[in-house]
């Protein structure tokens, strides 16, 4: 009746009175890191959140630089543009084709900054500062577009940038909506990941080149 108490059994609680000194230093120790990993990764976290936004391309109006789908990293601290940067703007306005009112997060090319002289036209294309602009990442033709209500040369004003995208032909840009208020953009965007390619597209491509 009065023996010796059995020794608790593997998993129990009283498994702890038998770990040796160095196994609950070790426990300590890693207790201590994984605390200091979770807190460095909450950080991280929190530093990306603050200085970089994360946007996926919402259509091909940037094509061939960027495709819908693809993953664009803007910088936003960088509000300081200038031409050819590619940026993040907020936007609302109504569809001329359709009538319809529109709030978008498109990625766009900068073409003009402020105090610049913007001039499209059906005979003369893309005019800034009455200089004909010769783009290498655009291979449409430069329009205005009917009924957008933006009317011919547009002075862009103070603390704004007018905004192109590189597919003319399909882009609702800074042609339907005016210039772009900088306080509406996110940044620069400084890097950007490409969408996966589907078995489809990599059929097409190889039909095409073999």
């Amino acid at each position: 009746m009065g023996g010796r108490k059995a020794p608790a059994p593997p998993g129990t609680a009283g498994e702890n009175t038998y770990r040796t000194p160095w196994q609950r230093h070790l426990l300590a120790f890693l207790a201590v890191v994984a605390q200091k990993l979770l807190a460095f990764a909450v950080f991280l976290l929190i530093f990306f959140k603050v200085m970089f936004g994360v946007v996926t391309v919402p259509d091909g109006a940037m094509s061939p630089s960027f495709r819908e789908g693809d993953i664009a990293f803007c910088y936003k601290f960088a509000k300081d543009y200038e031409k050819d940067d590619v940026i993040v703007v907020r936007v609302s306005y109504t569809d001329p084709a359709t009538g319809e009112e529109k709030r978008e997060t498109e990625v766009r090319r900068v073409l003009a900054v402020e105090g610049d002289v913007v001039d499209i036209t059906a005979d003369q294309g893309l005019r800034i500062n009455g200089f004909r602009q010769e783009e290498k990442e655009v291979h449409t033709e430069t329009f205005p577009v009917r009924g957008s209500g933006v009317q011919f040369p547009v002075r862009v004003g103070k603390g704004e940038v007018f905004v192109l995208g590189d597919d003319r032909t399909s882009a609702s840009d800074s042609r339907i909506y005016g210039p772009v208020k900088i306080r509406k953009t996110d940044g620069r965007v400084v890097t950007m990941i490409r969408r996966l390619v589907g078995f489809g597209e990599i059929a097409s491509v190889l039909k095409e080149h073999f």
